[in-house]
């Protein structure tokens, strides 16, 4: 008996070495499994800006010829101080969001801004994604933040 459990062992290993997410198998990226708004924004400690507010988030997925995937999230956020710089921030959290993107193993493939919003476009293998990023005041200090990250890939 004591023969058998190196061999069972053996078998077991490659088995459960080889799974990937769920999340993978149904076909999203890296960025779109792991990306959080409020992390990124405070990872970046913006001066002026606390963005410890409520937040929350959403996610849907579909079929037909394209498999779809939409992921959204809002952020509140109190402004400090009179010297915030919007431009200036969703500017810097462009950048930081493309590094994410880049380094989640996706290739950037466009992209544009508009004032304080943008959108970051990317593919990784078959999948086709893109980042909306929507800012701008709600009050004299409040600052509110919102993404849509949409993916599909043909069937």
């Amino acid at each position: 008996m004591k023969r058998l459990y190196p061999v069972i062992l053996l078998c077991l290993v490659p088995v459960n070495g080889c799974q990937s997410s769920t999340a993978h198998q149904q076909g999203t990226t890296q960025f779109f499994d792991n990306f959080s708004l409020y992390n990124t924004t405070s990872r970046m400690n913006p001066a002026h800006l606390q963005c410890s507010g409520s937040f929350s988030t959403g996610m849907s997925g579909g079929g037909g010829d394209r498999v779809f995937y939409r992921k959204d999230s809002s952020l509140d956020c109190e402004i400090i101080g009179q010297e915030f710089d919007a431009k200036g921030f969703t500017d810097k959290l462009r950048r930081e969001i493309e590094q994410e993107i880049t380094k989640s193993g996706a290739r950037l493939s466009g992209g544009g801004a508009s004032g304080e919003n943008f959108h970051c476009e990317y593919n990784e293998g078959s999948i086709h994604g893109a980042i909306e990023v929507v800012a701008g005041r709600v009050e004299a200090n409040r600052y509110k933040l919102t993404y849509i990250i949409r993916e599909y890939r043909w069937k």
